[in-house]
């Protein structure tokens, strides 16, 4: 069920249905749409297992079984309630649609004076009244969650046409998807991982080949300007509309010809750290350090331009020396793909792990499509790697510390934290993976030094006739039998702090089950 920005059905629940239902028409479409929901989500199951043959269908009654052929026997729609008033109890519509109104609402005055009407129409049909009360009862049941079948009909339509068009035409199809959610980044990587799954070729951003939203060319698509973050598409649309069919031919005819100073310089660092200017110079960190001189020049050249003077070379601007550049070495491969993640906001053209796929593979550390293929295979443990892009450290009721961790890409890390419970879920496109760690305990602290014996405090009457004693004179002092000249009993020592339990084993593990 290939079905991500298919309308309605590109939940991961609604991809799990499809795969047991296994649609052959477009009523089953809709009979999901109306199940699909709390309530009658339990029948789901049911109605996949009769379908496919695995399950005997159950028939309620046979006057109202042929109105449950196209659902399996199971009541999904609300005109199926009135539809079996009608046929069984021998309602007209009017009365049927008061009675599912009734149900829906949960009147039960209303409820409490329809069912022996209920019963005494379904008797003249031949029902028993036994069975005709548990008729009554099941419509109310459905009835109360019971989807409007014209509106899960009219849902199930743009479903069906929304995966034709992806089936038939998934370039262009992505591309639309991807405009519609412009500058939401995380529905962009989501649809960006399912452009490489279905083979699709996407290239990255260009100042000279890409618009200000997702085109295609030739069967592939290139990222759009606009959906970098910090950019506006409006911007964008504005250079688009300034290159025209003539491409830039350096970055000093770009800055000649586009008024930097209106687009602004985090837009131009956004369009820098995201390559956008590779194909005008390929050293991304020059570009990003000499973005304040290229400002200043753009801007002299514009108001050189629409100034009332005429100058010997023309009012292009082209007389003005162009500035220095410093020359600098470019960013790191790493520090690269780091830039290219805060502009885009995922990994577009590569990813960190890349350099290390042999040593990966030697370790037996294995990608999410291999994931796949061990869960439907059975509980396995799993060793995969990735890189952490961001994580949040909570703490749970009774005090344990945890932490949801979010990883790149589709390859994932197992991270460590001292003294730190890790629990994640395991999702399909941006991937937040499911970690369990048991942590030491903290190391055993020192001995305590040696202390006397604890003795218990003495009543106060003991302990005024032992601190009190006569002079030779005949005077009463107070004083301290144990201790001469001290008026205090030494106080008692504190208990030695038990000690800790015996430090666990470090263990990273991931089951699938």
């Amino acid at each position: 069920a290939k079905t991500y920005a298919v309308f309605q059905v590109e939940s991961q629940g609604m991809m799990d249905a499809l795969k047991r239902m296994k649609p052959n028409c477009i009523e089953d479409i809709v009979a999901l749409v109306a199940l699909y929901r709390p309530g009658p989500m339990e029948n789901i199951p049911a109605y996949c297992e009769v379908k496919n043959g695995l399950k005997e269908r159950i028939s309620i009654h046979p006057l109202i079984d042929d109105i449950l052929e196209e659902t399996q026997g199971i009541i999904v729609y609300q005109e199926q309630v009135m539809q079996i008033a009608q046929v069984m109890a021998g309602y007209s519509l009017g009365e049927a649609d008061l009675l599912r109104r009734a149900m829906g609402k949960k009147i039960k005055e209303a409820m409490d004076a329809e069912r022996p009407k209920f019963e005494k129409g379904a008797a003249e049909n031949g029902v028993d009244t036994s069975k005709a009360s548990e008729i009554f009862d099941l419509l109310e049941k459905f009835a109360n969650y019971g989807f409007n079948k014209s509106h899960a009909a009219a849902y199930a339509v743009v479903s069906y046409q929304t995966a034709w068009l992806k089936a038939n035409h998934p370039v262009e199809f992505m591309a639309a998807v991807m405009n519609c959610d412009l500058h939401i980044t995380e529905k962009l990587n989501v649809y960006k991982q399912e452009i490489d799954r279905l083979g699709i070729k996407i290239f990255p951003p260009c100042i000279n080949n890409s618009g200000a939203k997702f085109t295609v060319h030739d069967g592939s698509i290139y990222y759009a300007l606009g959906g970098l973050k910090n950019i506006g598409v409006d911007a964008m649309e504005m250079v688009v509309k300034i290159r025209g069919n003539k491409s830039f031919v350096n970055i000093y005819d770009f800055a000649r010809r586009v008024n930097l100073k209106r687009i602004g310089r985090r837009p131009l660092e956004m369009l820098a750290r995201a390559g956008a200017f590779d194909i005008l110079d390929s050293n991304r960190q020059k570009i990003f350090k000499a973005l304040d001189a290229l400002i200043d020049y753009s801007s002299a050249a514009n108001e050189d331009r629409n100034s009332t003077q005429v100058s010997l070379f023309g009012n292009t601007g082209e007389d003005l020396p162009e500035p220095r550049i410093v020359k600098t070495g470019d960013w790191l491969p790493m520090e690269r793909l780091s830039q290219e993640h805060l502009a885009v906001g995922f990994y577009l053209s590569g990813h960190p792990l890349d350099d290390y796929s042999t040593a990966l593979k030697r370790n037996k550390i294995i990608n999410f499509s291999e994931v796949e293929d061990k869960v439907k295979n059975g509980a396995s443990i799993i060793k995969i790697a990735g890189t952490v892009t961001a994580r949040q450290e909570r703490k749970s009721a009774r005090g344990n510390r945890y932490a949801f961790v979010q990883l790149s890409a589709a390859l994932f890390v197992e991270h460590t934290h001292p003294n730190l419970q890790l629990l994640f879920t395991l999702m399909k496109h941006e991937p937040e993976v499911a970690i369990r760690a048991n942590t030491p305990s903290p190391p055993k602290p020192p001995p305590p030094p040696p202390q006397p014996p604890y003795r218990p405090r003495l009543a106060w009457r003991e302990r005024r006739r032992r601190c009190t004693w006569r002079s030779s004179g005949g005077t009463r002092r107070r004083g301290c039998a144990r201790r001469e000249g001290s008026g205090r009993s030494r106080p008692p020592p504190s208990r030695p702090n038990r000690p800790c339990a015996r430090p666990r084993p470090t263990m990273l593990t991931i089951r699938s089950d």
